[in-house]
Parts: C-alpha cells; structure tokens; sequence
C-alpha cells in the first residue's frame, strides 16, 4: 500500500512540474491541451498527434474557438515560433518540417483524461490573460527616459529588421496618422542601441535623393550598417544596392522607410529577390494594457473601458497619444461617462480611409465585412471580397486572418469604415 502511495506521489509531483512549464505561457497549456483533446475527438487524432504530426494551420484551427477573447491572435509565423519554443521546452516534437505533434504518449498521459482536459480549456479560454511581455506584440520605448516615443515594430520585427542573419533591402511600411510621425528616425534611434550580433552597427540618416543613397552605401565599407531613407522608392537605386556585396552578406542593412500609398508596397508586393517588408501594424489589446500602465492610466485597465479606448482610436499609437489628456482626465470618471466621453471625442476625430492608405474603391468592401461580422471560411470571403482585396485589407492593419482562410475586422478597419 505505501509503495502505491509512493508511486502516485512521485506521479503528481511529475504532473505538477510539468504544468508548471505549461504555466510559463498560458498559450502553452491551451495549445497542449487543445492537441490532447483532438487525439480524443477525432477519428485520426491519435496519429495525428502522436506520430504524424500536424500542421500549424491545424493546429491554430484547433485553439481558434478557445483562444481567450483578451489575448492576440499569432500570425502563422509567430505561432510557429511559438511551437517551435514548445518544442525546446519538451511539450511538443517536430516530426517533420511544419508539423507538430506532443512529444510523446508519457506526454499525452501528463495532460489527463478528457474530462480534465475539457475542464482545464474552458478556464483558459475564460481567463483574463495578465499583460505580460510578447516580442511578437509588444513595442518598447525608443528611448527608456520618454514614454512617449514607442518603436512602431514589434520587438519581434525589430530583431529581424537588425539582424544581418537576414540580409538584402528591408521596406518599413507605416500611415502617418496610425502609428505616429518620424517613423525612420525611431527606428534609426533604436538601431544605435539595439543587440543582434557580435558587432555594434554603425547608423545612417539619409535625408538627401535616393540617387545620393548610392554614396552612402559606397562609403561604409567596413563593419555593419544600417543606412536609413524615407525618399520615394526608386528601383534602379533598389537594383544597384541589391548588387553590393556588403548588402548582400548583410553587413549593410539598407530600409527604406514608405507610406502604405507608394506603389511598391501594394498588395500584391512584386517578387523582389533579396527584399523584406515589414508593415507597422496598429497595436492590438495587449499592448494597449502595456501602454495604460506606462502612462499611470492603471485604474482605466477595466474590459469596458479597454474595449472602449480600444475602439476610439482603433489601436493606433497616433491616437492613443493624441487622447492622453482625456485618458487622464477619465481616471475619476463613472464607467457610463467614460464610454460617452471617448465616444464624443471619436466623434471629432474622424479617421478617414485615405488617412490608412486605402484606396477609395475598396471602402465598400471594408464597410460589407464590418456589417458582416467574422468571416470564418476562404469559400464565404471570396463571395464578398477578391484574395487581393482582403490581403490589401490585411496589409493595411483593418483585417486579420480568421479560421478556415477568413478575416476579422480588427478595431482599426471599423474605425475607419465609420
């Protein structure tokens, strides 16, 4: 008998710890959990989880409906670098590239029989996920001393904006009146702290032609570079520096700072070998909660008062700064005359389509899928929108991928379709 007890004691301490590594990121335990309960439900699931593997597409279809209504959406990108963390940490293993599946049946049987496995996804999918720090959303401080001035990346497109790892031309797409002015010149102050690498880059302003870019490019010869301009794209200019071969091994990190207007970053982007572009996105729930708190704005970190600051400036740094007087003014307010103050002042600060980047003719379309609420299925989009349309959508920030190939209008796009 007490070699029994021993035995379930050394079990539950087992299980105890390996929650414990499900507990360093909520989206851990319900991505676990959400995979356990599909080797229950369905047909192939055992295989599917245990020795096939499944493909990230799969797996976020499997969390979509459980994923806690305060948390960000991943990108498939982020989210397989989620997995992949999954992965070093012993949860899940990597059968084949892009398919995941939990390690093993030790690993399966650690999670617990169906009941607690439907018990324990409903608690997540109801908890109010804590603001903690997510390189994939959150945008720190260009510098540690002004609360104001945010990079317009996120931690995770800085590292890769700076990272010679990944050379060739980088594009930063960003709206002026969602993320802020001086876009290059706060990038251009992060990149002087920044730590990718060995070697410290040297940092260029180009303020002159993009003909006089050459001569920058020419002159830093010697260890890294980041060379920064916000003149108009010029392909024979964007030719010559994919031909550098500092650029080319990355010692040269040449980004061109563009509004989502320039014919070169329209969706579809042409093919341009040697080319990344990164698109400065308006902030999402979480980072919302990072910036109340670094403004002291902590007792208006509420649901209905995010949710209602949230959709007055639709996530956009350029109008969460441009309400901070407000804001303050509202930490002493009742919740009913918050939300009718925020809506008076939405009220007198239209957002308006062209202020986006988008194009008139695709207003209409925007105005549908708002009325339309969440598309789940690419067959039901495509009888509302064309693949270019929603990706031109996406790329500006007012839409989002959404279940079997579908989108969801983030608070940006209803903002601007009024």
């Amino acid at each position: 008998m007490f070699e029994g007890q021993a035995a379930q004691k050394i079990a539950d301490e087992i299980r105890e710890r390996f929650q414990l590594t499900l507990n360093l990121d909520p989206r851990y335990d319900l991505i676990a959990k959400c995979m356990a309960l599909h080797r229950f439900d369905d047909s192939d699931g055992y295989a599917a989880v245990l020795r096939n593997g499944l493909t990230v597409q799969d797996i976020g279809e499997l969390v979509l409906h459980w994923w806690p209504a305060g948390q960000e959406r991943l990108r498939s990108d982020d989210l397989c670098e989620l997995l992949e963390e999954m992965v070093d940490l012993g949860v899940l293993g990597q059968f084949s590239k892009g398919r995941f599946g939990l390690r093993n049946a030790h690993i399966a049987q650690l999670l617990g029989q169906r009941t607690e496995i439907e018990r324990d996804i409903l608690a997540l999918s109801e908890r109010e996920p804590a603001a903690d720090y997510d390189a994939t959303t959150f945008c720190r401080r260009v510098r540690p001393s002004d609360a104001n001035a945010r990079s317009p990346l996120s931690d995770r497109m800085v590292d890769r904006l700076f990272s010679p790892r990944e050379p060739g031309i980088r594009i930063v797409v960003g709206a002026t009146s969602v993320i802020g002015a001086d876009i290059g010149e706060r990038l251009a102050t992060l990149a002087e702290n920044w730590t990718s690498g060995d070697e410290a880059p040297e940092v260029h302003r180009h303020l002159g032609s993009p003909g006089e870019l050459r001569a920058v490019v020419d002159r830093a010869r010697k260890g890294r570079h980041i060379v920064f301009t916000g003149g108009a794209w010029d392909d024979a200019v964007a030719e010559w520096l994919g031909r550098q071969d500092a650029v080319k091994s990355g010692r040269t990190l040449p980004v061109w700072v563009l509004p989502p207007s320039a014919d070169i970053v329209r969706v579809p982007v042409p093919a341009m070998e040697g080319v990344q572009v990164f698109r400065a996105d308006p902030w999402a729930e979480t980072m919302v909660r990072h910036w109340l708190w670094d403004q002291g704005l902590t007792s208006l970190d509420d649901r209905q008062t995010r949710a209602a600051i949230l959709a007055v400036s639709g996530g956009a740094p350029a109008r969460l700064s441009a309400l901070i007087d407000l804001l303050q003014q509202l930490t002493t307010e009742t919740p009913d005359r918050r939300l009718q103050r925020l809506s008076e002042w939405a009220g007198r600060n239209r957002l308006k389509p062209e202020d986006v980047g988008l194009p008139a003719d695709l207003v209409p379309y925007l105005s549908d899928l708002v009325e339309l609420g969440d598309i789940e299925d690419s067959d039901d989009l495509e009888a509302i929108a064309s693949p270019k349309v929603a990706a031109t959508l996406a790329s500006l920030g007012l839409a989002m991928p959404f279940g079997h190939g579908g989108l969801r209008v983030t608070p940006l796009g209803k903002l601007v379709a009024g």
